[in-house]
C-alpha cells in the first residue's frame, strides 16, 4: 500500500459527522487513532486530529473545525462501533481532559500485543507481525504542529499510517492468541468504555514530588501555578516561562534574598522576568511562613 498517495475524506462539520457515524454504526468496526497537541507548541493539551479506516476508506475528523462542536465530538465517542486502537489510554485520557468524557467500545490490540510478548511502537509492530517495514520518523511526526492548518498533507499520510493496518494486526494477533490458547486476552482487550486514569496535579510530576517535605510540596505547587498563569496568558508552553529544572531548584534550594530570584531568572527567557520576579519571591517566602506558623 502506498501511503503516499492514499486518499481521505474530510470531515469538518457536524452534518458530516453525524452521518457517518451512522454509517460506521452500520460497520460495526472501525480503526481509530488521534493526533494531539500536548505543551509543545502552544498552551495546554488538544485534540487535533481524529483518523479512521473503515476497511474500505479513510477519513479525517478536524475537532479543531469551527463547524464540529463538541456536541457531535461526543456523540462519536459514545457512539456503539467497536473503535480498534493501538495504545488507547493516552488518548482516552486526553479525551477526558479537553471534554470530561470518555470513550466507548475500544478494543485495545496494544494489549494483545503486549500478553504475546511484542511491547514496542505501532511501527515495529507493523513490521514484526506483518512483514511490512515503514520508513517514518515516528518522533519527528509525533512533536509536529498538528495545531496548525492546513495540515501537511505528509502529516496525513504519517496519520493515516497509524490506523491503516490496524484490522490486519489485529487478525493476525487474535490468531496468534488462539493458536497460543490465550484466547481470553482478545476478550480482555475489549473495553466498554476506556479507563479514565485520575488526572494528577501538573507540580505532582515535577522532580521527586514523593520526596519532598510538605514546605517543598507547598513551595512547587505555588511555583507552577504561577508559571502556568502566565504560560495560559501568552498561549505558549509552560516549559518556555520557566523549565523544569529550575522550579526543581527553587523547590529544593529556595532564594534567601530577592536579588538571588533575579539571579536565577536571569538564565531564563528575559520576556518573563518582569512577570515572575516578584511573584516568585512572595511564593517562596508564603510557602516558608505559612509551615513554619
Amino acid at each position: 500500500m502506498d501511503h503516499s498517495r492514499l486518499s481521505y475524506t474530510l470531515i469538518d462539520s457536524d452534518e458530516e459527522l453525524l452521518g457517518y457515524i451512522a454509517l460506521w454504526e452500520e460497520k460495526k468496526v472501525v480503526a481509530v487513532d488521534f493526533e494531539g497537541e500536548f505543551n509543545l507548541h502552544v498552551y495546554g493539551e488538544h485534540l487535533c486530529l481524529i483518523q479512521l479506516y473503515d476497511g474500505e476508506g479513510f477519513y479525517l475528523i478536524d475537532p479543531r473545525s469551527s463547524g464540529i462542536s463538541k456536541g457531535a465530538l461526543e456523540r462519536f465517542f459514545s457512539s456503539s462501533f467497536t473503535k480498534i486502537w493501538f495504545d488507547a489510554q493516552s488518548d482516552s485520557l486526553l479525551v477526558y481532559k479537553c471534554y470530561g468524557c470518555g470513550i466507548s467500545n475500544v478494543l485495545d490490540i496494544r494489549i494483545i500485543a503486549k500478553a504475546l510478548g511484542y511491547d514496542r511502537n505501532l511501527l515495529v509492530l507493523i513490521d514484526q507481525i506483518l512483514g511490512k517495514r515503514i520508513e517514518i520518523s515516528k518522533k519527528q511526526n509525533q512533536q509536529a504542529n498538528w495545531m496548525k492548518r492546513p495540515i501537511d498533507e505528509r502529516l496525513i499520510s504519517y496519520a493515516l499510517t497509524d490506523v491503516a493496518y490496524l484490522f490486519d494486526l489485529f487478525e493476525e494477533l487474535k490468531r496468534m492468541a488462539i493458536e497460543r490458547g490465550n484466547e481470553r486476552i482478545v476478550t480482555l482487550a475489549f473495553r466498554k468504555e476506556a479507563a479514565r486514569t485520575k488526572i494528577k496535579p501538573g507540580w505532582t510530576r515535577i522532580g521527586p514530588y514523593r520526596r519532598y517535605t510538605s514546605q517543598q510540596k507547598e513551595r512547587i505547587k505555588a511555583l507552577f501555578l504561577i508559571r502556568d498563569d502566565i504560560a495560559k496568558r501568552f498561549n505558549i508552553p509552560a516549559s518556555r516561562v520557566l523549565s523544569k529544572d529550575v522550579l526543581v531548584s527553587l523547590t529544593l534550594y529556595p532564594p534567601l534574598q530577592r536579588i538571588d530570584v533575579d539571579h536565577i531568572l536571569d538564565r531564563e527567557s528575559p520576556r518573563f522576568k518582569r512577570f515572575l520576579s516578584e511573584r516568585i519571591w512572595k511564593a517562596v517566602r508564603q510557602a516558608s511562613a505559612s509551615l513554619s506558623s
